[in-house]
């Protein structure tokens, strides 16, 4: 984990949360990737019909829980996954967003003047594969210590969880 002080990071934002000049608050509540799952109501949400997507969504759910709970024993000051907000350093953006605009369908970057918490974690120890909760946590001892997996796409796989003060500086459109 590392303290930051007015540290320039950059989210992608996927549900329009941001104002820009607007001061958060990140790491008190549930963000939106887990607060799905807190608020899921059967019947009146769909994740989808398919049990291939269903089997998906709670190996997800699962994966989470079992990594909460090893951060949890390991350094609880971490940045939780539950209430964290991803972010992006000015370092190599363009590869980043290259990589993390294809797997979130993110068209708007926001810039962020950032003062908290921030750990940095190679996302391939996230796997969502059906596995036995001994490699899960193997995974998630991996991915809590910081290391990461190999120098291919290290840049890419790298990903940042913050938790603190933001305010946000500008919200620009991603043209790639």
């Amino acid at each position: 984990m590392n303290l930051v002080k007015d540290k320039i990071f950059y989210h992608l934002d996927t549900k329009n949360f941001f104002e820009p000049g607007k001061s958060y608050s990140i790491g008190e509540k549930h963000n939106p990737f887990f607060a799905f799952y807190e608020r899921f109501v059967p019947g009146v949400m769909t994740i989808s019909n398919k049990p291939n997507d269903l089997m998906h969504e709670m190996m997800k759910y699962i994966r989470e829980r079992i990594y909460e709970d090893e951060r949890l024993k390991i350094n609880p000051a971490l940045p939780s996954r539950l209430k964290c907000l991803w972010v992006l350093p000015e370092e190599h953006l363009a590869e980043r967003l290259q990589y993390w605009t294809g797997q979130l369908n993110s068209r708007k970057l926001v810039k962020l003047s950032c003062s908290g918490n921030v750990h940095r974690a190679d996302q391939r120890f996230l796997l969502t594969q059906p596995f036995n909760f001994p490699m899960q946590r193997y995974m998630s001892h991996k991915y809590w210590s910081g290391e990461m997996m190999d120098e291919i796409n290290q840049t890419a796989n790298e990903e940042i969880l913050f938790t603190g003060e933001i305010k946000v500086l500008e919200i620009m459109p991603i043209n790639l």
